[in-house]
């Protein structure tokens, strides 16, 4: 096999540079990812006790880290667009006032990101995903910045902002010898694929090859808790050998309940199968011999 005629993606290589770089010292040669998705925390049918249970379960991980993979909220967001117009189609203080209203709201999603910012490895990420508020805030002359929830709870907590829809973040460790490793990890929100269990995997199948740089991609959106796996060679330089790598795409649940008594849930409304409930943990392993560190292996705890 000439690994040397290996054909230059363009695409990738923008997207590796967009790409947030985020230090870490690897903690006894593992880490386990958690894929934190579409909480929907301000639904009538958001289960608050099973998000509450699954983030002292995080905490308690010696080498847990999250990301954030879109939908903490439950209001349908509009596009920048439809945000500026309404700065011209209301009374300018109306999404000012409706911006402090919105500051309020999100104080207790701030304070559990502070919480979440405790794990081992840290909270290292967020997308908005298609549920958000945008916010307004003006700065005392005639100008006016616009964010989404997200971002505005970024700024507040530190948390990097992967961006609306899609994220891509470079996790870096150091390998001893001033040499580090990197993993590219894309938190994504886009594929709708809600139908069935083999929907979902085709999704995730066409994220691994639209994402091929990619050793981990965390998904949300249809509340489905899946993943899918593929395994490449990979050359080891120092030993003149090719092994066998894994990369892994995993689709997060959701916290909403599969059941409201004299109310119909989210996913019956909308002809949804019933909804999975929680958080999938990916515990990846590495290895590092003869001057190589890489990926052993990933094993998905649903």
């Amino acid at each position: 096999m000439n690994l040397s005629k290996k054909k230059i993606n363009l695409k990738e290589i923008k997207a590796q540079s967009n790409a947030i770089k985020i230090y870490k010292d690897l903690k006894d040669y593992r880490m386990n990812v958690y894929n934190f998705s579409d909480q929907h925390d301000d639904s009538a049918a958001h289960d608050k006790k099973a998000m509450r249970e699954t983030i002292d379960r995080m905490l308690a991980d010696k080498y847990g880290m999250v990301l954030h993979a879109g939908d903490w909220g439950d209001k349908h967001r509009h596009t920048i667009r439809t945000a500026k117009l309404k700065l011209f189609s209301n009374d300018f203080e109306e999404p000012i006032q409706q911006t402090k209203e919105i500051v309020e709201m999100l104080k207790p999603r701030i304070d559990i990101w502070q919480e979440l910012k405790r794990m081992a490895y840290g909270f290292l990420g967020a997308i908005a995903g298609n549920h958000f508020e945008w916010m307004f805030f003006s700065d005392g002359k005639h100008g006016v910045r616009i964010v989404n929830s997200i971002q505005y709870m970024c700024e507040q907590t530190g948390v990097p902002y992967l961006g609306e829809m899609v994220g891509i973040l470079k996790l870096c460790f150091n390998v001893g010898g001033g040499s580090t490793i990197s993993m590219p990890i894309v938190v994504d929100h886009t594929k709708k694929y809600c139908s069935s269990d083999a929907a979902d995997v085709n999704a995730l199948e066409d994220l691994l090859d639209e994402y091929s740089f990619a050793d981990l991609v965390l998904a949300g959106h249809t509340h489905r808790k899946t993943f899918k796996k593929k395994l490449y060679p990979h050359p080891l330089f120092a030993r003149g050998k090719i092994i066998q790598k894994v990369r892994c795409a995993i689709r997060g649940g959701s916290y909403l309940k599969t059941y409201m008594e004299n109310q119909s849930t989210y996913s019956e409304r909308n002809s949804y199968n019933m909804l999975e409930t929680g958080t999938p943990r990916v515990d990846v392993r590495f290895r590092k011999s003869d001057g190589d560190m890489f990926i052993k292996s990933m094993e998905v705890r649903l």
